[in-house]
């Protein structure tokens, strides 16, 4: 009798990789998989033609006081723009929008779809090195782009996520209300840390926490994360420490930088909330790896060690 992970492989060897993790989102997830459907056609038009669109003026947003700042590499280059048309459709409009690109993932330039993005406001700079995922949040301190006094939070985005029109209002109203936590929407309370046989694993969606302030609730970039900026410092740049202790794993790293300037965390929602995904983009990625391969659970206890043991 075949097992899961026999069905899971034969599965993609027929039907291959992307079509495989768009029927699975289907099974899993119904309804968002409905909305990823709309929202993929609303946004698709939304950029060519500027049917629904919402007028954005870059800087000029007298609603937030948050840069929104992304990353993507080559796989996903030509779909990104769903998840930004998303942003900049946002009820409260962020001060700025960034993506962060590395040379080496533009084959052929910049798609039409993100020229046309730029236009509109869209910020976005080539680099010349490729730190993965921490592009999205590394260079924000040190790189050329000047941050205003106005300018009080950095929300980060995931690459491959509808973000709803409410996103960024309730990001910064639940840390105006908590001044001393970095907000998510989906997290994970870690708290068995100290235990032996800690498993991140074990500790998925687990929300003890709630919507209450937690040294221990880790989050996680894929529902978007919002920092103040006195909670970040060069840390966040230290490539050095990173490769040797968190590669990969961005959300780990920020979280003890975080932690160790005295900010906990804290959910928006009681539980867990996870926005449509844009189907375009379903590949395997970074989460697949650290977390099918209990990958992060050495990375948070190295990490640990490093801030010594701030858990």
């Amino acid at each position: 009798m075949m097992n899961k992970k026999s069905i899971k492989k034969m599965l993609i060897i027929i039907f291959g990789k992307t079509i495989f993790s768009i029927a699975s989102f289907m099974t899993l997830h119904p309804v968002l998989f409905g909305r990823s459907l709309i929202l993929q056609g609303f946004y698709w038009i939304s950029n060519r033609s500027g049917l629904f669109r919402k007028i954005f003026y870059n800087g000029n947003s007298i609603y937030s006081n948050s840069i929104v700042s992304l990353t993507t590499y080559h796989k996903r280059i030509d779909t990104v723009y769903l998840t930004i048309e998303s942003i900049f459709n946002q009820d409260n409009r962020p001060f700025e929008v960034i993506l962060w690109l590395s040379e080496e993932d533009l084959f052929d330039g910049i798609p039409n779809t993100l020229k046309r993005l730029k236009k509109r406001g869209l910020i976005i700079y080539y680099l010349s090195d490729n730190q993965r995922s921490y592009k999205k949040l590394s260079y924000i301190m040190n790189y050329k782009h000047p941050i205003s006094n106005k300018v009080e939070f950095i929300i980060t985005a995931d690459d491959d996520v509808f973000y709803p029109k409410y996103w960024l209002n309730k990001l910064e109203t639940k840390a105006r209300n908590n001044p001393n936590c970095t907000i998510c929407y989906r997290g994970h309370n870690l708290d068995d840390i100290e235990e032996l046989g800690f498993s991140y694993i074990k500790n998925i969606d687990n929300c003890s926490s709630k919507n209450t302030p937690s040294k221990n609730l880790f989050p996680t970039g894929v529902s978007g994360v919002l920092y103040p900026l006195n909670s970040l410092d060069e840390r966040i740049y230290d490539f050095h420490s990173i490769n040797n202790y968190c590669i990969d794993a961005d959300d780990i790293w920020y979280k003890f930088v975080t932690l160790s300037n005295g900010f906990s965390s804290v959910r928006v929602e009681e539980n867990n909330v996870i926005f449509p995904l844009c189907l375009a983009a379903l590949k395997e990625g970074l989460q697949d790896f650290n977390v099918g391969n209990d990958a992060n659970t050495d990375k948070i206890l190295k990490t640990n060690k490093f801030f010594n043991n701030l858990l």
